[in-house]
């Protein structure tokens, strides 16, 4: 079943109770849909022209939602009328644009997170109570606990940080994470929670807040997630992607792909339909169960793109040509998503398997590149892809940046034909000094 709108769709949220779907329309408008029937329940008209941020109370009782002029909008849901207070950005002590609203489930308290780096907790009269500072960047994503216990945030700092809802104390900061944090999610029974950034998500369980899983190396970040009322299964979306991995296993176990972009994608109360939102103002529902069904994986193998790091570079411009064996993937994925932040664009062979037939592709890709990149390992060494590499570099007369990941011997002719080119050894430096090393000398060629 489908919802098609022939007015652009602004953002897609489900009802705190996820047994409603609200629409927002950039013609003004909000819907309120009914999952179960997937009938229109309510059409709200507003006077803002963004609306951003949008709640409905688990007790059906308010619609909260964010405005373009930064402030933050309480409407009583039965009598669709706007109530006597309206709370602007400047009176709440948030600086800048709110970025994210959460509801307390005891029905008397909202959270708002800001690029001001604050995250604020408010009664539903407009009073502070308590502002909770210690992102050192501005909040993009907010968690509450299904007992309204625990608050978690997430930022641009990279950081996750765990407060207490009743008192506002910090708990607990978490710096697993290397990039922004996206999204966060905590389980419905509350025994999980899941944190996302570009490069990977992390299961945690919530009492201990240990580390359970690192899904990493994730060729696209998976900017949306649910999971499953029975914490069996984590549904993600990225780009026209949607991915299901069991969480007793953490094996990708379903996927589909879409025609259309997913920019929305959650779970209703009792997990049995799925929304997804996708880029032609089209929001589906579909049964859960028999979706995983009709799309589980009978292999996991050609599924190795979605752990890349990212997509190697085509094009025109300066490149650098990454050269490595696929057992030291692991190591070199780091160094290349390293190397990537600074602005550097790399081609590699996204994880092909080597085989007898050295690929014309790569012949290319040597040839075009402006810089030719090797991580030597013992593993490198043994590869006969690698040193055919290395060597049709050095005929084509390209310059050659070898770095030493490890104490290595060279052999098969391989400590002859690099013994003169320009070496870093990894393994004798630590990490600042290697990076600082290591970014002089590509800023040198490039």
């Amino acid at each position: 079943m489908e919802i098609h709108s022939e007015v652009e769709i602004h953002s897609i949220n489900l009802s705190n109770d996820l047994k409603k779907i609200i629409i927002c329309l950039n013609d003004k408008r909000i819907e309120i849909w009914n999952i179960d029937t997937f009938t229109l329940i309510k059409e709200i008209k507003m006077t803002v022209s963004l609306i951003e941020n949008v709640l409905l109370t688990s007790d059906n009782k308010y619609l909260i939602f964010s405005d373009e002029n930064n402030t933050v909008n309480l409407w009583d849901y039965d009598q669709n009328l706007k109530l006597q207070y309206n709370l602007p950005l400047k009176l709440i002590r948030h600086k800048n644009e709110i970025t994210t609203i959460k509801e307390v489930p005891d029905h008397k308290k909202i959270i708002t997170g800001s690029e001001d780096n604050a995250v604020n907790i408010w009664d539903l009269s407009g009073k502070l109570l308590y502002s909770l500072n210690g992102h050192y960047a501005g909040i993009t994503a907010i968690a509450v606990s299904p007992n309204g216990d625990l608050l978690i945030s997430g930022s641009d700092d990279y950081d996750i940080r765990i407060w207490e809802t009743k008192t506002g104390k910090l708990l607990k900061t978490l710096e697993e994470h290397e990039f922004s944090i996206n999204h966060i999610k905590i389980s419905p029974s509350g025994s999980l929670f899941i944190s996302g950034s570009k490069e990977k998500l992390i299961v945690r369980d919530l009492k201990t807040k240990k580390i359970i899983k690192k899904i990493e190396n994730l060729s696209e970040p998976i900017k949306t997630f649910s999971i499953t009322p029975d914490d069996k299964y984590l549904l993600g979306a990225y780009q026209n992607h949607i991915i299901c991995y069991n969480l007793k296993t953490f094996e990708l176990e379903s996927m589909e792909k879409l025609k259309s972009e997913i920019f929305f994608l959650d779970l209703n109360y009792n997990g049995k339909y799925l929304i997804i939102g996708v880029e032609n103002n089209t929001i589906n529902k579909i049964e859960f169960l028999k979706w995983l069904e009709v799309h589980k994986l009978s292999s996991k193998s050609f599924l190795s793109d979605m752990h890349i790091p990212f997509r190697a570079y085509k094009g025109k411009n300066p490149y650098i040509f990454v050269c490595y064996a696929h057992k030291d993937k692991e190591l070199v994925y780091d160094e290349m998503r390293w190397i990537k932040s600074k602005d550097f664009r790399i081609w590699y062979d996204e994880g092909i398997p080597p085989t007898t037939e050295w690929p014309e592709e790569i012949e290319r890709a040597i040839k075009n590149c402006t810089l030719f990149l090797v991580f030597i390992t013992p593993n490198a060494v043994g590869r006969e892809n690698v040193r055919n590499e290395i060597n049709y570099a050095l005929k084509k007369g390209k310059k050659l940046l070898v770095v030493f990941l490890e104490t290595t011997e060279l052999k098969f002719g391989l400590e002859l034909r690099l013994s003169l080119k320009q070496a870093i050894l990894k393994y004798e430096l630590n990490r600042e000094i290697y990076l600082e090393k290591l970014l002089e000398t590509l800023n040198s060629i490039f």
